[in-house]
């Protein structure tokens, strides 16, 4: 059974590169008819904290549908070149990219969240 370092370096990076993009720009294109939804959705609500509340559950269920994309990706390439996926492979693919895709992911949400909370008029104690 090959290693960590020798999966890692057997992955076929760039045609898990090519895929990525593909599914990444899908995945984005998703995230603003959502905002509209909740926007729309909750248009005079007087509850100054639903709409960043949504946002942000709605931001972090697609971090982890960007990450359970990407790890299709991994299966998929790694299956294409006559691999199996075995517990080796999927912790691999885990400890070099996935928890780095939701690690970055996740603070950047979070810290747009707080910048958007910041510059609104939502009252303090919702920031």
């Amino acid at each position: 059974m090959p290693s960590a370092a020798e999966i890692w370096e057997q992955l076929d990076h760039h045609l898990v590169q090519e895929k990525w993009f593909a599914a990444n720009e899908e995945l984005r294109e998703e995230i603003a008819p959502e905002m509209n939804q909740i926007y729309s959705k909750n248009r005079g609500n007087l509850n100054p904290a639903v709409i960043p509340s949504q946002i942000l559950e709605m931001k972090l269920r697609k971090i982890d549908e960007w990450a359970k994309r990407k790890y299709s990706i991994y299966c998929e390439v790694w299956l294409l070149q006559g691999n199996e996926i075995s517990p080796v492979f999927v912790r691999t693919v885990y400890a070099m990219d996935i928890r780095r895709l939701i690690d970055q992911r996740g603070a950047l949400r979070l810290m747009r969240l707080r910048v958007s909370l910041a510059d609104s008029q939502f009252p303090s104690y919702v920031k």
